[in-house]
């Protein structure tokens, strides 16, 4: 299945799920709905506590929450420690043309990490760590503890797996005991 990229208020892409009829970013703004929700919420809550920050998201789609928080360490002078977690990854035809790049001003590296995290298992820089693992949450399991999970699933209307009593179970013991749930 393909994706459509619809752009959205704040001039950032998203793309429109053919297979699940809802966009994976709000309209209103890919990027500010992903420096609000994820960044600001999650990531800054660290800084200035922890320079080492472990990440698990769930839901990579296309990549903007990782790619911000790789910016966001990188300006901040922390490391990232990321892990995607993605059970329908999109295809390159869907990812090639978002405008994120662009719109965040990436650098050659950042826009390198990018561009591997869709196709390579793992990205090292001094700044990011980052993997992503195709497969679905209900499968995932890991003895890592994580500061900050990026909870990005689509709606339980579209997913209502992903919103039962077991998987919020599953995101609480992933947690560190200051770990924050975005």
């Amino acid at each position: 299945m393909s994706n459509t990229i619809v752009i959205t208020n704040d001039g950032s892409h998203t793309l429109l799920s053919d297979q699940f009829g809802v966009s994976y970013h709000s309209l209103k703004g890919s990027i500010q709905e992903s420096k609000t929700v994820f960044i600001d919420a999650g990531l800054e809550y660290f800084l200035g506590k922890k320079q080492s920050i472990k990440v698990l998201e769930m839901g990579f789609g296309t990549g903007l929450n990782a790619i911000m928080s790789a910016q966001f360490a990188f300006f901040h002078n922390a490391y990232i420690d990321y892990t995607g977690i993605e059970a329908f990854p999109i295809a390159k035809e869907g990812y090639q043309y978002l405008n994120y790049p662009e719109m965040l001003n990436l650098d050659e590296n950042l826009n390198g990490i990018f561009q591997a995290l869709h196709i390579n298992s793992t990205v090292f820089s001094s700044y990011f760590k980052g993997q992503v693992i195709h497969q679905t949450m209900e499968e995932y399991t890991t003895e890592e503890k994580y500061d900050v999970i990026f909870y990005d699933a689509f709606a339980p209307t579209s997913q209502a797996e992903l919103w039962k009593v077991e998987i919020m179970q599953k995101m609480y013991d992933f947690l560190n005991p200051e770990g924050v749930l975005v």
